[in-house]
């Protein structure tokens, strides 16, 4: 299967890369490159497999292409290292490289984790607990299989979350400084800069005062520690018997361990409060394995909402820009952002109302 079949125009030119760095001029795709996943966070994401004897290149694949510039995936790189070599479940990254302008930039390449992410894996016990309960004709069966789905991802999310804040500080800053990078690059305050450049870029100054707010209300950090920053159960990967690693660190930065609560409990907003058992059982494990702060919790949650209403509209005001395929319909689109500035709202008290599009 050709590369350029697949994915134009990243493909060839990828495999061109990998040629280089292995030094096979015969090497071929054995499978894919096939999507993934992509869309709101500008990268493409696709598995694939190659010929090359390289052990770097060995087994399942995945590459993201376009996730950000040189500091963006330096961040990434030297984050999920310090995870992957301090204990946490996270995907050993192979190989580094930038396909160029016009081919979609820088990319990371990281082996395929098997098995399927948590909202897989729960949707899949759902739904066999549905169908039993319409062959029983009891939908307490059904009720039973929803309350063991969301206590099986709860816990299990609630274990990366214990194991990745047990992570000393002091070993993650020793790696990650052995990439270049300062504290001041890895810090959440790199989030609120991004938010900046977007605001004046687009010029959402409808935005500015939820900025405002969450730059006058960020807590004193009492727990610095490594959070992945995107900590739900869409990102956490898992077989029948074990979770198996931690995906899309493109969030990674040094904040509280409450940020990586509030990710998991911002995507059940967003998506609905059918999810709130599953978050509840998370939550529940957090606070019994440690301490919660409810202050911050909602603080971090009303950053990781802002961030999001800020992120999604440049993306789509981008993509019109460019007369790229837009993520997703304007008027849905439209509700969304509403969604986040309405919960934004409710946390913190002041507007952030999406302009029109």
């Amino acid at each position: 299967m050709s590369a350029e079949q697949e994915v134009e125009p990243g493909a060839a030119r990828l495999l061109e890369e990998l040629r280089r760095a292995t030094g096979d001029a015969e090497l071929q795709y054995a499978s894919g490159p096939t999507a993934i996943a992509g869309g709101l966070s500008g990268a493409g994401i696709f598995a694939f497999e190659l010929t090359s004897g390289d052990p770097r290149f060995a087994g399942p694949l995945v590459v993201r292409i376009g996730t950000g510039d040189e500091q963006d995936k330096l961040r990434e790189i030297a984050l999920m290292e310090a995870a992957s070599e301090l204990g946490a479940c996270v995907p050993s990254v192979r190989f580094v490289g930038d396909l160029g302008e016009g081919a979609g930039g820088r990319f990371v390449i990281t082996e395929r984790l098997p098995g399927g992410t948590l909202w897989r894996w729960s949707s899949t016990l759902f739904g066999a607990s549905v169908l039993a309960a319409l062959l029983l004709w009891n939908v307490w069966v059904a009720v039973a299989g929803a309350l063991l789905a969301s206590a099986a991802v709860g816990i299990a999310m609630g274990q990366q979350w214990q194991r990745l804040h047990a992570l000393s500080l002091l070993d993650v800053e020793a790696i990650y400084e052995k990439h270049g990078l300062t504290e001041a690059d890895v810090d959440i305050a790199t989030w609120f800069d991004r938010m900046d450049a977007h605001i004046a870029a687009e010029q959402l100054d409808s935005y500015r005062e939820g900025l405002t707010w969450l730059r006058a209300h960020a807590p004193e950090r009492a727990r610095p520690s490594l959070c992945h920053g995107d900590l739900h159960a869409g990102n956490v990967m898992a077989t029948w018997t074990r979770v198996v690693g931690v995906i899309d660190w493109e969030n990674a930065r040094v904040a509280e361990p409450e940020l990586d609560i509030a990710g998991m409990r911002y995507v059940v907003t967003i998506a609905g409060s059918f999810l709130l058992p599953m978050y509840w059982c998370y939550l529940a494990y957090c606070r019994a394995v440690d301490h919660v702060d409810a202050e911050r919790l909602r603080y971090y949650e009303a950053l990781r909402t802002l961030y999001q209403l800020v992120h999604f509209t440049h993306v789509f005001i981008e993509a019109v820009r460019s007369d790229d395929a837009t993520p997703m319909p304007a008027p849905v689109m439209k509700r969304v952002l509403h969604r986040h500035a309405a919960r934004f709202r409710t946390l913190t008290g002041v507007a952030a109302a999406p302009p029109a599009l």
